[in-house]
């Protein structure tokens, strides 16, 4: 049958069929390439939140400070220390040995859990970087990562450990009212010296934490304290004694050290629980 239709009209109606074809297959493409980056948005977004949920689960094991500086990346996580002048605050408990052995477990565990939540919480407020639990004791310093000054760490410092025993009244009030009868009280003790601070262990395994003679002075310094007492080096002592009333005591030689040391007490914490009812006036 004869056709009136050119050759070059045959031809663009085969034009316009083959790009409708590749039209439809680019429509199909690009409808799956969406719903593909759906999944993968998707997936984008739930990894992201588990990175979220781990980097916070990890920074509970950190000082605040630590854990900022690495995630900023101002701290590289390799074996490295440097030489800091630091103010080093040591804690524990009076007679915890008895306590252990008046209280079950589950009891000590909170106990002492609230203690430590205590402490840490008024530490971080001063900006103190926490370094370690040891049992009872809590050890933290000022001037690593961030540091103020040595004279406003000192001072930090010293005021931190002072509201540290102001608070435990309360605590013993609120742990008397729950039937713990022997009531938790803590010495302190502070030093301001050069230290290495920084990354120690192996390429699998380091732990953030400062040693040196002025870290081993402050925990000797901490044995010496009588209950609810906060006792001071004399270098503390010589940052910080124009705004915090300290009284000095008898000079003593302490455990490693060859030469007595001239130690002074923070008159600010010395009246902390006269007014006590529950204390254990006997414990020392």
């Amino acid at each position: 049958m004869p056709t009136d239709r050119s050759p070059s009209c045959q031809t663009q109606e085969d034009t316009i069929k083959r790009l409708r074809a590749e039209l439809s297959d680019m429509q199909l493409l690009y409808e799956a390439t969406l719903a593909h980056s759906d999944v993968i948005e998707a997936e984008l977004d739930r990894k992201n939140q588990q990175l979220q949920d781990l980097s916070e689960k990890l920074s509970l094991y950190l000082a605040p400070q630590v854990y900022q500086a690495i995630f900023s990346g101002r701290r590289d996580v390799q074996i490295h220390a440097t030489r800091k002048n630091l103010t080093i605050f040591f804690s524990d408990i009076v007679g915890f040995t008895e306590i252990t052995d008046s209280l079950e477990p589950e009891e000590l565990a909170s106990l002492l859990n609230e203690y430590m939540t205590d402490v840490t919480t008024t530490a971080h407020r001063y900006g103190a970087t926490v370094n370690k639990y040891i049992g009872d004791a809590v050890v933290a310093f000022f001037g690593d990562p961030d540091s103020a000054g040595e004279v406003t760490d000192a001072l930090r410092c010293v005021e931190m450990a002072i509201e540290i025993q102001k608070r435990l009244p309360e605590l013993r009030k609120n742990w008397a009212a729950r039937g713990i009868q022997r009531p938790i009280h803590c010495r302190i003790g502070i030093n301001t010296g050069c230290c290495t601070v920084g990354n120690f262990g192996s390429s699998t395994r380091m732990d953030y934490t400062a040693i040196g003679g002025a870290m081993n002075l402050a925990a000797r310094i901490q044995s010496l304290a009588e209950t609810d007492e906060i006792l001071v080096s004399h270098t503390t002592w010589a940052l910080v004694h124009d705004r915090i009333p300290l009284i000095e005591r008898e000079p003593a030689i302490l455990k490693g050290f060859t030469t007595p040391e001239r130690l002074y007490r923070v008159v600010a914490s010395s009246n902390a629980d006269q007014d006590d009812a529950i204390a254990d006036k006997g414990q020392r």
